[in-house]
């Protein structure tokens, strides 16, 4: 159910062509490490806080003047958050052990709890983040989640109590056979991510913090870099909407990317 509810809304809007900015870009290329891409004719664009968010910050935007195909090897982050980028790979091995035969339930517990790939970003921590504590002042994505959502968990954070609920087979799923709790935790951990992505990208348009944008891709998109793990462009909310464009003929995946190079150039731009 959460996964549904998280996924069917990677959507996002941006709009307000920046009329008194910079203009269009006019057919440039831009080369950023080893990654080189085109934009064309593109005017600089303004993204709202509350309009982006309310919906999710990850799809539907524009391509303005043409219509531009782009995958996620399109985007490469400005700064390094190539660490950010292996909370993914815990997602990755804990769905492996669950789809093993007779499974130990005590390792995936385990990597959910104190972590595997990166130790200093678990998936336990990024399911209990308090947004107020952190200092988010737009709390209603949040909020919107979290009362529809507490209610299916055994109490607050949500992620984390109906993740723990599902891991250990009680309270929510008390009764429920290991298959359901199985399905759960695996399509709960994606919906895990793509809250903290969101999280992030509220996190960057608030305080114009390009380093957050960047981190929002990386725990969206998973690893990008091969030099970090082969797994690239795997595991994360990214590559759950990869499957799901195919399986439906959308392309949120690719409008996704869209807006996250839209708001990069916008911060390289300082017109954010």
């Amino acid at each position: 159910v959460s996964s549904l509810f998280f996924l069917s809304q990677f959507r996002a809007r941006a709009y307000g062509l920046h009329s008194r900015a910079r203009g269009s870009f006019n057919d440039q290329s831009i080369q950023r490490k080893s990654i080189q891409r085109e934009t064309h004719n593109h005017n600089i664009i303004i993204f709202s806080l509350q309009e982006i968010m309310r919906l999710s910050i990850s799809a539907y935007l524009l391509l303005v003047h043409a219509s531009v195909t782009v995958t996620a090897d399109c985007y490469y982050p400005n700064l390094d958050v190539r660490d950010h980028s292996k909370a993914a790979l815990d997602q990755i091995d804990i769905s492996n052990i669950i789809d093993e035969p007779g499974h130990d339930w005590s390792e995936a517990i385990d990597i959910y709890i104190n972590g595997r790939n990166r130790a200093s970003k678990t998936f336990q921590g990024m399911a209990r983040k308090d947004w107020a504590a952190a200092g988010i002042q737009d709390l209603s994505l949040y909020e919107a989640y979290a009362t529809i959502l507490s209610a299916t968990g055994s109490g607050e954070p949500f992620l984390d109590s109906f993740n723990l609920d599902a891991l250990y087979r009680n309270n929510t799923f008390e009764g429920q056979s290991e298959k359901m709790c199985d399905i759960s935790i695996k399509k709960n951990l994606i919906c895990t991510g793509l809250l903290y992505a969101q999280y992030e990208g509220v996190k960057a348009i608030e305080n114009n913090n390009e380093k957050n944008w960047d981190e929002m891709f990386a725990f969206w998109n998973g690893v990008y870099d091969r030099s970090v793990d082969s797994r690239t462009n795997k595991g994360g909310p990214g590559s759950v909407q990869s499957s799901r464009d195919s399986d439906f003929g959308t392309s949120f995946k690719s409008e996704s990317i869209s807006a996250l190079l839209a708001g990069q150039a916008a911060f390289e731009e300082h017109s954010l």
